[in-house]
């Protein structure tokens, strides 16, 4: 039997979950060890559900367009808040059982058996797409586990992806300002404040089941206009 979603099915209680999540990871993420850069993503794409679920929320008074953008919004949500309460929360060493239950996630099952960190790279490809936009599409390097049919191999739970805007390319996820988790490939970035025709380095590495990064994979660069 499968375990059950960590999401709840209905709009109005995802809604309370998500709220209380994000209060929790935010008043603790010293304690805990999260960073401003990766809570940044989660707030700013709580924002755009938020706003889309109180235009939509009464079912006697939107519109399809409206409904349609709170679907949209909320399956964007859930692309970066899986792979962080996966890597980030049930395997943080800093937060207790007590802890992640507090912020309305069941804590997995406890295991003796060590979980390694994810062995090769991913593998980059980075295309502009016009509006300082860049799609990113990723997979596994060939003959790693995996590599014909997924875009992750397996044991794996995400991609951790980190920009640096111009200068020389970086070495390491570390040297990167800006840095995200992503679940699924193609996904699609946008860079509001750079001018048109810089260059952006990516680089990135494979997240385990535990929150484990693997080795960095060799940067890429792609100009945005």
């Amino acid at each position: 039997m499968r375990n059950p979603d960590v999401f709840p099915t209905r709009d109005d209680l995802f809604n309370s979950f998500q709220d209380g999540l994000l209060r929790k990871v935010n008043s603790n993420k010293v304690a805990w060890g999260f960073t401003t850069t990766e809570l940044k993503v989660l707030t700013d794409q709580q924002k755009v559900w938020v706003e889309a679920w109180e235009i939509a929320r009464n079912k006697d008074n939107r519109t399809r367009a409206q409904t349609r953008a709170k679907t949209d919004a909320r399956k964007d949500y859930q692309k970066v808040l899986r792979p962080f309460i996966q890597a980030r929360i049930h395997g943080n060493q800093k937060m207790t059982e007590a802890d992640v239950r507090s912020c309305g996630i069941k804590p997995h099952k406890l295991t003796r058996t060590p979980v390694p960190a994810p062995k090769g790279t991913p593998q980059l490809s980075l295309v502009p797409q016009g509006g300082k936009q860049m799609k990113v599409y990723f997979y596994p390097e060939k003959g790693q586990d995996g590599s014909s049919k997924r875009a992750m191999p397996k044991g794996v739970v995400g991609l951790r992806i980190g920009f640096k805007l111009g200068g020389t390319p970086p070495s390491s996820i570390k040297e990167c300002p800006k840095h995200h988790i992503v679940t699924s490939s193609p996904f699609l970035f946008t860079f509001k404040d750079v001018e048109p025709g810089l260059t952006i380095y990516a680089i990135a590495c494979w997240l385990g089941t535990k929150g484990q990064e693997g080795p960095s994979c060799e940067a890429q660069k792609c100009r945005v206009y």
